[in-house]
């Protein structure tokens, strides 16, 4: 067994963007971690029971009140405490799960500090933070995020360079830990596809036909640019029934989904839980509002009953704190313990339902 001590700043940072919740098999949650966005400096304050309310229903609160919108912080206290609420979050799933493991799909995930030459490693926490009583197990991704997020070189490198650093993280470890990456992604993607964003996925897409291990992309949620990027990743070999378009389930066109599935490729619901209005003035990033979960489960059930169940996944993208326990949220457990007995309630049969959450993912790994 390999113990690996993992950075608070990861475990702080630990959100699931595109992520499958399981219940069998290693590796059976994939979680992301979504950038610091420009400029933004987060504040870190204790949520009392009254500010509950206002952090749930928008999902942006003013400053000097909470920040409801990133789980980071550039307060080593403020890391310490809310590693303590990710992990006391993580543990809920944990138990629902039966102790399953995490996909980490963050790009570029550098804070691990081991050596595990499998590439899937054990999850122990550091500076007395809770323990689990099984260790999780940790498949770790690679590559890039939006362009806003890359660093400086990227714009200098080729298509071919960014596939040889990918390679790196899948063979040989990322960043002289020796630590190796297990999936691809999440790769990122804007509104409009940046020059250096369409260089990245063209190198993810050769990493992929290289590699046979799944890559994860993230479009801009209020955007359909799933098919453009099917386009690119397979104009390099990429297989598309080892590509996820995340974040498929925000305005949720049905016709749109369709067309990415019959491509070959999985559409992931990653956004259940995130239920909040945000007033036009405070969108920012935000295109629009988010369905809630009463529609996304009308919607999958809608494309169980046309034949598509075997390209879909699930999950809950956990990168606001109004999300974790802790602030009110449904948790990383949210999938587990309430979304299926939704699908359940609405008509999805309950054999199907397991074989979305369980035997996809499953099949995403297989090749």
């Amino acid at each position: 067994m390999v113990e690996v001590n993992i950075d608070l700043r990861l475990i702080a940072a630990i959100l699931v963007d595109a992520a499958l919740v399981a219940t069998t098999g290693e590796g059976d949650h994939v979680v992301h971690d979504l950038p610091d966005g420009a400029g933004r400096r987060v504040r870190w304050q204790d949520a009392v029971v009254g500010e509950l309310a206002r952090v749930g229903h928008h999902c942006v609160v003013p400053d000097g009140v909470l920040d409801a919108g990133r789980i980071t912080s550039q307060d080593p206290d403020a890391h310490i405490a809310m590693a303590h609420e990710v992990v006391a979050d993580v543990i809920h799933l944990h138990v629902a799960a039966h102790k399953k493991g995490i996909v980490e799909a963050r790009a570029r995930p550098s804070d691990l500090v081991a050596h595990d030459p499998a590439g899937v490693a054990d999850f122990t926490y550091p500076l007395g933070l809770p323990s689990v009583a099984e260790p999780l197990n940790i498949i770790a991704g690679c590559g890039f995020y939006t362009h806003d997020t890359h660093t400086t070189d990227i714009e200098k490198r080729s298509a071919e360079d960014i596939t040889e650093l990918i390679m790196n993280d899948l063979l040989i470890g990322m960043d002289h830990t020796g630590v190796r990456s297990g999936v691809i992604g999440e790769i990122g993607t804007s509104q409009q596809i940046h020059p250096n964003e369409k260089k990245v996925l063209q190198a993810a897409g050769k990493a992929q036909s290289q590699s046979r291990i799944p890559v994860f992309i993230h479009v801009y949620p209020w955007s359909e640019n799933g098919i453009e990027v099917l386009d690119i990743l397979e104009s390099e070999g990429a297989d598309p029934s080892q590509i996820v378009i995340c974040h498929s389930d925000v305005e949720m066109n049905l016709n749109y989904m369709i067309s990415v599935m019959k491509r070959g490729a999985f559409i992931e619901f990653d956004n259940f839980g995130k239920e909040f209005w945000i007033p036009i003035e405070k969108r920012k990033f935000a295109g629009g509002n988010f369905a809630t979960d009463r529609d996304r489960v009308q919607v999958i059930r809608k494309l169980v009953d046309l034949g598509y169940q075997n390209r879909l996944l699930i999950t809950n993208d956990i990168c606001l704190k109004a999300m974790l326990h802790a602030y009110g949220g449904w948790g990383y457990d949210h999938i587990l313990s309430n979304v299926v007995p939704m699908l359940i309630e609405v008509g999805v049969e309950e054999k199907i339902v397991w074989e979305i959450i369980i035997k996809n993912p499953q099949q995403l790994f297989l090749r």
